[in-house]
């Protein structure tokens, strides 16, 4: 959003200057979007991390595990999937 609020205002201003960050801040976004998520097994549960979010699971709210595939684009994504109890699915 701020990518295209910038074109945007530098079309309406036609000022070279405000055109220069944009593609700076189109590989800053695409990098932080592409940061993999990290997945850490303990004794006592499991931690999901991904950037400066953690969320961690015990083993006791935990129903299953399983690889799972997806199809997207032309690939395949291949990851875990842990089903809680709760009958939240949270795939990675």
């Amino acid at each position: 959003m701020t990518t295209i609020a910038g074109g945007i205002l530098a079309a309406a201003l036609q000022s070279a200057v405000l055109l220069a960050p944009i593609p700076l801040a189109m590989v800053a976004a695409t990098t932080f979007a592409a940061w993999p998520a990290k997945l850490h097994v303990g004794a006592d549960g499991v931690l999901l991390t991904w950037h400066w979010k953690r969320r961690f699971i015990p083993y006791s709210s935990l129903a299953r595990a399983s690889r799972f595939e997806r199809a997207y684009n032309k690939r395949t994504m291949v990851g875990v999937e842990l089903a809680l109890v709760t009958g939240e699915v949270v795939s990675m």
